[in-house]
């Protein structure tokens, strides 16, 4: 008689990983809340319950963390200051890939997610060359990224897709500053933020890796004047300090807030609408 089918698993896990977007860090407090289920993940995994039967949420990933500390975790300046969350003392995990590995041997992964790149070039905008710095970034993200997707297709026992998320500029909210070094970050990250979703789209594009762009998601190239707001600030600024922790609005309009308060983080409306933006393209990577 014929074998019946296997049944399927019980379990289904979205295997996530990057940096503090993976991790769900809010914005307010500041530099408080480093973990957090009001993610972009979060929101992806719920829509993943619902619709695709995905049971388990395993989070490796590490606030702070580039791709060259989710590979090596071991400071090396002055090009890496090291991990914040690994090695792990207490199961020896040498690093977030190898945790990530882990994962794909011992669970039933139906899904990686990747938050990566901002942590790579956004110290740039305060180099004494920006142009060289993100140039230099950039060429060692690709080899880090190769290396990042070609172990996680290695380490899988079988085809598992993978969906990549490349981040959004925060740095447009400078916009609103009166201090002339930081309104010059303004289209230096524009073009840096520009540089990096091009370069992390064609290495993802070499895997067939889909990409939501967080600069997309965020409008962030839309520098039309928005004429129904008082202020009259553009689009791209106005969603910026709508989403994140970088403004304070005001009866007036949105203002910067003060250095020791502004953060680069989404809110959680903000983390929502990054998560949403997923749905489309998960629905076809699990057709």
């Amino acid at each position: 008689s014929p074998t019946p089918p296997t049944p399927p698993s019980q379990t289904r896990t979205l295997l996530a990983m990057g940096d503090s977007l993976c991790t769900g860090q809010l914005p307010e407090p500041k530099g408080t809340i480093f973990f957090s289920d009001e993610g972009y993940v979060d929101t992806l995994f719920e829509y993943l319950q619902d619709n695709h039967d995905f049971t388990t949420l395993e989070k490796v990933c590490c606030p702070g963390e580039d791709s060259q500390e989710l590979i090596n975790p071991i400071p090396d300046p002055p090009i890496s200051d090291g991990s914040f969350c690994y090695p792990t003392e207490q199961s020896g995990v040498p690093s977030q890939l190898d945790a990530a590995v882990a994962a794909l041997e011992s669970n039933n992964v139906g899904l990686i997610s990747i938050s990566l790149g901002a942590n790579d070039i956004f110290t740039c905008g305060f180099a004494p060359n920006p142009e060289e710095c993100v140039t230099t970034l950039l060429e060692r993200l690709v080899v880090n990224l190769t290396t990042i997707l070609t172990t996680l297709t290695n380490g899988a026992s079988a085809p598992t897709p993978i969906i990549a998320m490349v981040p959004y500029n925060p740095f447009l909210a400078f916009y609103l500053s009166d201090v002339p070094q930081e309104q010059a970050l303004v289209p230096a990250s524009i073009l840096s933020t520009v540089a990096l979703q091009t370069t992390a789209t064609q290495v993802y594009s070499q895997f067939q890796v889909p990409v939501v762009s967080g600069n997309d998601v965020f409008d962030g190239l839309n520098n039309s004047t928005l004429t129904v707001v008082e202020d009259g600030i553009p689009q791209n600024v106005f969603n910026i300090c709508m989403y994140t922790g970088m403004c304070e609005e005001t009866e007036s309009g949105y203002v910067l807030k003060s250095t020791e308060l502004r953060d680069i983080h989404p809110t959680p409306e903000g983390y929502e609408k990054l998560g949403v933006a997923h749905f489309e393209l998960v629905d076809e990577l699990l057709m």
